[in-house]
């Protein structure tokens, strides 16, 4: 029986295409694309001609193909799975079919290629031995912050993608929750012509962003990179409390004076908040 071939493309530079993709589009019976002209687009960059049937396989309508896909499998057709960039199931559709092929005991071969995530990384110059990858930041505000929050106190370099309309709201909310001085990568239009990689601080993220949205505009595919968070502050419990009632004497309020300890100390929020209702108790 032939396995369902998963094959990476490539994230902007068709000279990164595997030998082995290039052979997959050509002997494949069904080709799912995510867009089934970018996908035509591609093998003709890639010199390539095929001739299998070619359906559109796309968040909107993953659950309705996933179905025709594992009957054409189970009935011996090659299946090749294809994004327009990168690989499939990673912020893009696939997860579905994957996981139901492999709950079927059908075969599943992966055509390893480009990544956009382990590319901006490499870029970034930052601590690879450990990190995480998010898919895309939160769009809604209230998201948006509670995931920054939570890069308060990650220790692994983070790693997630960003809509050139949303990067400069990302960076300014991302100044407001973590230290300004936090290292972050902004890498646009990775492998593409008008590759462009930014690293600095928060702040002078921020900075570069507005002013770029101001000139040409911000435009292309954003992966951004952030620092890990620094290790965790020594100051003994009492210094803690002081910093916190230094900033309610400033005219902060508890939560935001919680929150801006915890910045400067580097220490979670929730250990802050803790010391503060002990205190209080």
């Amino acid at each position: 029986m032939a396995p369902l071939i998963v094959g990476c493309s490539p994230i902007g530079n068709p000279g990164d295409a595997s030998t082995r993709l290039r052979d997959a589009i050509e002997s494949a019976e069904l080709i799912a694309a995510e867009d089934s002209r970018k996908f035509s687009r591609l093998a003709t960059d890639l010199g390539v001609r095929y001739q299998g049937e070619v359906i559109s396989f796309f968040d909107g309508n993953e659950s309705s193909r996933t179905d025709q896909l594992l009957k054409a499998i189970e009935s011996g057709r090659s299946v090749l799975l294809i994004s327009d960039a990168g690989s499939p199931t990673v912020s893009d559709p696939g997860y579905r079919l994957i996981s139901e092929v492999i709950k079927r005991r059908l075969p599943v071969e992966v055509l390893p290629g480009p990544s956009a995530v382990i590319t901006a990384l490499i870029y970034s110059g930052m601590p690879t031995e450990s990190f995480t990858f998010d898919g895309f930041i939160p769009r809604s505000d209230l998201a948006r912050r509670a995931y920054f929050s939570r890069l308060l106190e990650e220790r692994r370099s983070c790693i997630a993608f960003e809509s050139p309309k949303r990067l400069i709201d990302s960076l300014r909310v991302a100044s407001e929750i973590i230290p300004k001085e936090r290292g972050v990568a902004i890498c646009r239009e990775l492998t593409k012509e008008y590759q462009e990689i930014f690293r600095g601080s928060v702040e002078l993220a921020l900075k570069w962003a507005e002013e770029r949205e101001k000139g040409e505009g911000i435009k292309g595919e954003i992966t951004i990179v952030f620092s890990p968070a620094t290790e965790i502050s020594q100051a003994s419990d009492s210094e803690i409390l002081e910093l916190v009632d230094q900033m309610l004497e400033d005219g902060l309020s508890a939560r935001d004076a919680v929150i801006e300890s915890s910045k400067r100390l580097s220490i979670p929020k929730r250990y802050v908040y803790d010391l503060v209702i002990k205190r209080e108790e």
